[in-house]
């Protein structure tokens, strides 16, 4: 049998048990095996009507075709194709059923033909007619297979386009929650690493002791241009390589920037946070699916401390937090916002295993509000600078390329000229 086409096989198979359903509707007398096919034809019947109405939906409708396409299939094993040839052998035993009832009829009326040839032409249309049940009896399986199957079809289609829908109703509300992308920032910062850089960084006691203890503190000062931003991004890296398959753990950061500093308000810094850790989330919880129904489209959005008591809710979903501040210093330098940030912070800190890590400038005013945590200076270790000058020679003249004992005596020079940042 050829493959059917699109929609119009769901039409044809519904036209035939429709005829089939009608034909076992109006049967006397039907047995249990009668009674059951009843049942399985119609409840195939519902199923492709089902599949009708949802290919006919203006909207959707290309979805359902392709969920069709894959039921009707290249063959003729496919379900709607076995369906339709049951069927069809279903509505050829209906005509041996009428034709058995008119001459049951005939043999008793005695209507002109003679008596022993109707017998023996009734029997052989019974005995077709049982021969046919039976196999009719066989197939309940195969009906029963290929009304699984397209239920399974429906379910599965219905399945993604609820995940479609529950994926783009979550990505809205993170969109709301924040723009800002410290993804982005990442990326782009952690690719000027030289490779095998900042190991002495990840395997200092300080850094050890921070990771290991929950609701720790480290505190990372250094002068400008030490390597704060690049040392941020290796720990953040380093995090994400050790916790990214544990969905117990949440991390979060911020790179402040003097020129975001106008978008780096206390209130979008904390939203920034909280849009991280709610995406690290299996799913939304209805708390923050809440907390966008109540400020979504209101002329004020949510307040620092309405943010910031939403933000203990989710953080409370996880065993452990990780929350990465860097170049602090950069944050607004006018209205208090790194006082009101840390303070913030810290708080989320009294009742919470969050562990922050920040790093600035060396400003008097920035280092009281780290006066109780680990501190771990920032600098440029020789051994970084070295590998950094090793992967740059490539860049230099082909005299310096060339010659070894140049490229040892311009690093070994400008090792000695830095000393430590």
């Amino acid at each position: 049998m050829e493959p059917l086409s699109d929609v119009a096989s769901v039409i044809t198979v519904l036209q035939l048990s429709d005829n089939v359903s009608k034909y076992t509707n109006t049967v006397s007398g039907a047995g249990v095996d009668r009674k059951i096919l009843r049942m399985q034809v119609r409840g195939c019947r519902d199923l492709l009507q089902e599949l009708k109405d949802k290919s006919d939906d203006s909207e959707r409708g290309k979805a359902w075709v392709a969920t069709i396409k894959a039921l009707e299939g290249p063959s003729a094993d496919a379900p709607l194709a076995r369906l339709k040839e049951i069927l069809e052998v279903m509505k050829f035993v209906e005509g041996l059923e009428r034709e058995k009832s008119l001459l049951l009829l005939a043999l008793k009326n005695n209507a002109g033909r003679p008596l022993q040839e109707l017998k023996r032409t009734t029997k052989d249309n019974v005995s077709r007619s049982n021969s046919e049940s039976h196999a009719l009896s066989a197939s309940f399986s195969t009906v029963q297979s290929s009304q699984i199957v397209i239920r399974s079809g429906i379910d599965h289609l219905k399945e993604r386009q609820e995940d479609a829908a529950t994926t783009t109703k979550g990505a809205k509300i993170l969109d709301w929650l924040s723009h800002m992308d410290p993804n982005a920032r990442q990326l782009d910062t952690i690719k000027r690493r030289s490779s095998g850089t900042g190991t002495w960084l990840l395997t200092s006691n300080a850094y050890q002791k921070w990771i290991e203890t929950p609701g720790k503190t480290l505190f990372c000062p250094g002068i400008h241009g030490a390597g704060k931003t690049v040392m941020t991004s290796i720990v953040i890296s380093a995090l994400w390589e050790l916790y990214c398959t544990d969905s117990t753990v949440g991390l979060a950061f911020v790179y402040c920037d003097y020129n975001c500093s106008d978008e780096q308000t206390l209130e979008k810094l904390l939203r920034s946070l909280l849009k991280q850790l709610v995406e690290r989330q299996i799913s939304l919880s209805s708390d923050v699916e809440q907390f966008h129904r109540k400020y979504n489209g209101a002329l004020e959005g949510p307040m620092a401390t309405d943010v910031s008591r939403k933000l203990q809710t989710v953080e409370d979903s996880y065993q452990r937090v990780f929350i990465l501040i860097d170049a602090l210093d950069e944050c607004q330098p006018t209205s208090h916002c790194v006082r009101k940030f840390l303070s913030e912070l810290f708080g989320l800190q009294n009742s919470r295993p969050v562990n922050l890590w920040a790093t600035s400038r060396p400003i008097p005013e920035i280092e009281e509000e780290f006066t109780n945590a680990e501190k771990l200076k920032i600098c440029a270790h020789r051994e970084d600078v070295g590998k950094y000058l090793h992967s740059q020679m490539d860049s230099l003249p082909k005299s310096v390329r060339s010659s070894p004992d140049y490229q040892e005596e311009i690093t070994i020079r400008i090792l000695d000229s830095i000393g430590e940042m």
